[in-house]
């Protein structure tokens, strides 16, 4: 992970250097911009090169919060396309063709940085309470603890499109619990005033114990390739409003879920960002 971050932040500044080959010359600007037959495409101009380095700057900060990806990324294939139509002597001059080839690079880095984020794991968004059950079960067989499974309860808060859910286990001998699963169900598709039925699904959106309990379960489900120190040391030493913390975004079905797995007080937490 850590040579793909370098090699990453090495593509980036290797293209704002080579971007100046090709990017608008101002004196250009300000002959489109006071082009009385153009007045708006100037502001288009700006826009499309203010966008492409904001998108830049996304790629840069997803190194550390991958969902950055999908807030805000641009496309600027609309206003380059609606631009080449108009005819006009200064326009001629830009190079559009730099725009795309640009656009492209972007595209072609977001998705192999999202390669080694996005993980497809249908099996964490299920359509039975059984079979939420029964991936409980099957994670927290890998902790390093041994559980036993004692219920699967409803909370009595619940929203119209969203129920909670808490799976219990216990340690030993004991009755007291010793590690909990949260679950939400929510309901996709369907309209309630036509009483037509969505598709429910089930995921995990909580659980918290010692790293040892939940690196297993991270590295088996969410992130195949995590290594146990490499997590450890990525987390301890990035933090966000008090949290150390790891992102994930996983595809599940036609679920995009965003998982955070961070550190505070002494306690791992995997969790359900969205």
């Amino acid at each position: 992970m850590k040579s793909l971050v370098f090699a990453c932040l090495l593509f980036v500044s290797s293209f704002v250097t080579a971007q100046k080959e090709y990017r608008i010359d101002r004196l250009l600007l300000v002959e489109i911009m006071s082009d009385d037959n153009q007045p708006i495409a100037g502001n288009d101009i700006k826009c499309i090169e203010g966008n492409l380095n904001n998108n830049w700057l996304l790629l840069k900060a997803a190194q550390i919060n991958p969902i950055q990806i999908y807030n805000g990324f641009y496309d600027p294939t609309l206003t380059i396309s609606r631009l080449k139509e108009k005819s006009s002597k200064s326009l001629s001059k830009v190079c559009f063709d730099c725009y795309e080839k640009e656009w492209q690079l972007q595209q072609n880095r977001m998705a192999a940085f999202l390669d080694s984020f996005e993980y497809r794991q249908n099996i964490l968004a299920v359509s039975t309470a059984d079979s939420i059950i029964m991936l409980a079960n099957n994670m927290t067989s890998l902790a390093k603890r041994k559980f036993q499974y004692a219920g699967f309860t409803k909370y009595s808060i619940e929203q119209d499109w969203c129920k909670y859910y808490s799976i219990v286990y216990t340690e030993g001998e004991t009755k007291t619990i010793a590690f909990q699963v949260d679950v939400r169900s929510i309901e996709v598709g369907g309209d309630r005033n036509l009483e037509i039925s969505g598709t429910t699904y089930y995921m995990v959106s909580r659980m918290s114990g010692r790293y040892l309990d939940i690196f297993p379960i991270w590295q088996k489900y969410f992130e195949p390739n995590a290594e146990i120190n490499e997590v450890l040391d990525h987390a301890t030493n990035l933090e966000y409003r008090g949290l150390k913390f790891r992102d994930r975004v996983i595809l599940a079905n036609t679920q995009k879920l965003f998982y955070r797995l961070y550190y505070k007080d002494n306690i791992w937490t995997i969790e359900l960002m969205r």
